[in-house]
């Protein structure tokens, strides 16, 4: 059976709430989804630009066996001499996705990235920092609209999950 891992960095709370209170219910009373095991892991650290303290602790049977949905906020440094936008996506994600990558652990799905509206253009970009598909943009700690635009993402042909 197939494992769909949920795995979330949540600094201030939002991308947590967002989670446990909307997309964990939704895929579980999703019925047109195959049937399969669902855990949420949440990744702990200090700050977002800080490595994390706790990581996921799971023992994969088969790296075949499972799948990651990553779910994280989206944070931005201007670098000042650029002024581009960088380190989008949390240090501990990107530590955690190098992890999933060199060591063969599973599928990445995709992710759900989320934010503040109040960053205009730069709200959910990830672009060049993230190599999945950004499945949804999530405001703040989002909605059960929000969750269920994300499965509508999961039922595609291309993430194989029907």
């Amino acid at each position: 059976m197939k494992t769909l891992n949920i795995v979330y960095y949540s600094h201030l709370g939002n991308t947590g709430k967002f989670v446990r209170n909307h997309l964990v219910p939704a895929i579980i009373d999703d019925e047109h989804l195959p049937k399969r095991a669902i855990v949420s892991y949440q990744i702990f650290a200090s700050g977002p630009h800080q490595p994390a303290i706790k990581e996921p602790m799971y023992s994969p049977r088969n790296g075949d066996d499972n799948e990651f949905l990553l779910v994280f906020p989206c944070y931005g440094r201007t670098n000042p001499q650029t002024r581009a936008l960088e380190e989008m996506v949390p240090l501990p994600m990107r530590d955690f996705i190098e992890k999933v990558e060199a060591q063969g652990l599973g599928r990445i799905l995709g992710g759900v990235v989320c934010g503040n509206r109040t960053f205009g253009a730069d709200f959910g970009n990830v672009k060049g920092q993230f190599d999945y598909p950004v499945l949804h943009k999530v405001e703040l700690a989002g909605s059960r609209t929000d969750a269920e635009e994300v499965l509508s993402k999961l039922h595609h042909p291309a993430l194989a999950l029907n």
